[in-house]
């Protein structure tokens, strides 16, 4: 699993990038929206048709 790529395909849409996020424990990708977030977070979005999940990403330190 180390050097899995989780994100992928990403492109430019005005305010936020759009592309997949991989899932590792079941092996399936998602849409995602990855948005800046406050204090250089991430808040990544993943979707399944209409269901969403949010989280915040912060940098490793």
């Amino acid at each position: 699993m180390v050097g899995l790529p989780i994100l992928s395909g990403f492109t430019d849409a005005g305010n936020e990038w759009r592309g997949r996020i991989y899932d590792p424990r079941n092996g399936k990708s998602y849409k995602s929206i990855v948005t800046r977030g406050e204090n250089g977070t991430l808040r990544v979005k993943g979707c399944i048709s209409f269901i969403c999940q949010t989280q915040v990403w912060k940098a490793a330190r």
